[in-house]
């Protein structure tokens, strides 16, 4: 029984008690196991402290770990979630580790190379986890304590991804063999056909991958894998299979644009550039160039590696036009 202060009493839920012994007596044991079995060298993230991004894209990603000695949840992760020894191994073996601390506070500043990271991952409560590709690319962050299951989850959602968002960026800048060779990857994974999230995901890799194998002249190449991208569920009508069809022939462009698709002109751009028709690679890229809200957008950027590599008599006036 609760006594109140007025001396009434309230009679404790039985279910409540045990409960509560069932919880204090789990944290017990885990404290006692904890003690008990101190992570081994192998359980331990090999953090790194001073590490560069390499300037390429199909390597290891990186795993960037933003904490603050005075944070408490920064404290939890380190003894809780960084010890969990599956996730350890995943992280030791699938990511490069990197731990940056925040000295912000106690000293006032942080030494310059902390501060660039924070500055660049646009870092602003601790502990932040942040997901990069290997040249230091930004994919995803999470923040706030991150229990083990939910750290997990978050590392494990972005591997599926790792080759896509690699081929992807890649494409962006221009650097179609590498696209292709990731996209590549990504495409052979048994789960990017199956997988309903993946699905999407599969047919842009699929339409980026041809267009990239057209730039570099694998044309042959491209058509096999387009014909086999279109073939794949297609009761599944959502864009981009719309642009598969129209690059495989069997789709008109102006049905295509029904979609309302503005990064599709800069698809467009894209392959008439692989075809070597600067026309109509003009013709696209003045569709695609106002449209400077989607400047973020892979295809975009894409389209701008294109318009500079177009001979100066022919992108100089678009360039003067748009103020690039």
């Amino acid at each position: 029984m609760l006594r109140t202060d007025v001396n009434d009493t309230i009679a404790t839920p039985l279910w409540l008690v045990i409960a509560l012994v069932v919880a204090l007596s789990a944290r017990v044991v885990a404290t006692i196991y904890d003690k008990l079995h101190p992570p081994t060298e192998s359980s331990v993230i090999a953090w790194k402290t001073d590490y560069k991004p390499i300037d390429v894209l199909d390597a290891k990603p990186l795993l960037y770990y933003f904490s603050a000695r005075w944070s408490a949840s920064c404290t939890r992760m380190d003894q809780e979630t960084f010890h969990s020894t599956d996730l350890v191994s995943l992280i030791n073996d699938r990511f490069v580790p990197i731990k940056v601390v925040d000295r912000s506070i106690e000293d006032g500043k942080n030494p310059e190379a902390v501060q660039s990271l924070v500055d660049k991952y646009g870092v602003s409560s601790f502990p932040t986890v942040v997901l990069a590709l290997s040249d230091g690319t930004y994919i995803a962050s999470d923040d706030g304590f991150l229990r083990r299951a939910r750290m997990n989850r978050f590392v494990k959602w972005f591997l599926p991804m790792e080759d896509f968002c690699a081929g992807r960026e890649a494409f962006a800048r221009g650097e179609f063999a590498t696209s292709a060779e990731c996209f590549k990857r990504f495409m052979d994974r048994p789960d990017s056909k199956k997988d309903k999230d993946l699905l999407s995901k599969y047919r842009f890799a699929a339409a980026w991958r041809y267009i990239a194998l057209k730039c570099i002249g694998r044309n042959d190449e491209a058509k096999k894998e387009l014909d086999e991208a279109v073939q794949l569920n297609s009761s599944e009508k959502k864009w981009p299979y719309p642009l598969l069809l129209h690059l495989a022939g069997r789709e008109k462009y102006d049905n295509l644009r029904k979609e309302d698709r503005p990064e599709m002109n800069a698809d467009m751009a894209i392959l008439k550039y692989a075809e070597h028709d600067e026309q109509g690679c003009l013709k696209y890229l003045n569709s695609v160039l106002p449209n400077t809200a989607y400047r973020a957008y892979t295809e975009y950027r894409a389209a701008l590696f294109v318009l500079h590599q177009l001979p100066e008599s022919v992108r100089a006036p678009l360039e003067k036009k748009y103020l690039f």
